[in-house]
């Protein structure tokens, strides 16, 4: 989803496939991944394209979510130059991610297993590692299941509010009361 100007969201039938039981079995999980939009698109029309998961392409163990992987790119125009990537090891599988040369901005967040990466293991939790396009070396310490992303630097400033992230104060401000205006009207039909 591209929130632009102004969305609400619960994920409602994501939550409660989660609460329907573990990953696993029977529940669902999710990881939601949040890009500073650049300056054109910060406050526009939201947008919420949906691909098929037949035309998710993979590459080796990885499917590409977001973005682009060696040759493959997902069929969602890009917003940043990016890879977002679901990969799936067996125990004692080993990769090595090297990410494109302007990518400095490194995460991975494991949904289930272990993994060594680069000399560290890391269980599940989400890692931030420091600014570097060094590639990671990354070995599946039991069946593992993890997101791994890289990108450029936001090449803007980021002004903080409550609910979301722009440019400038001014951005923030519209923003925000695109926010309270789309609650407003949810309120307003009885939806909130």
């Amino acid at each position: 989803m591209q929130a632009g100007g102004a969305v609400w969201h619960t994920g409602g039938p994501l939550l409660e496939a989660i609460r329907g039981g573990e990953p696993g079995r029977g529940g669902i999980s999710g990881f939601q991944l949040w890009l500073a939009l650049p300056p054109s698109l910060e406050l526009s029309e939201p947008e919420s394209p949906y691909v098929d998961a037949a035309a998710v392409p993979q590459v080796g163990p990885a499917r590409v979510i977001l973005g682009r992987h060696d040759s493959a790119t997902i069929p969602i125009p890009p917003i940043a130059d990016l890879s977002n990537l679901q990969i799936t090891l067996a125990a004692g599988e080993r990769i090595t991610y090297r990410p494109p040369s302007a990518h400095s901005v490194l995460w991975l967040v494991i949904g289930s297993g272990a993994l060594r990466v680069s000399g560290t293991s890391l269980g599940m939790e989400l890692e931030v590692f420091d600014e570097s396009n060094a590639p990671l070396r990354i070995e599946a310490e039991v069946a593992t299941e993890f997101v791994l992303g890289s990108a450029m630097p936001h090449p803007h400033p980021l002004v903080l509010g409550h609910y979301s992230v722009h440019t400038t104060a001014s951005a923030l401000a519209a923003g925000e009361s695109g926010v309270r205006l789309v609650r407003e009207r949810l309120r307003a039909d009885g939806r909130f």
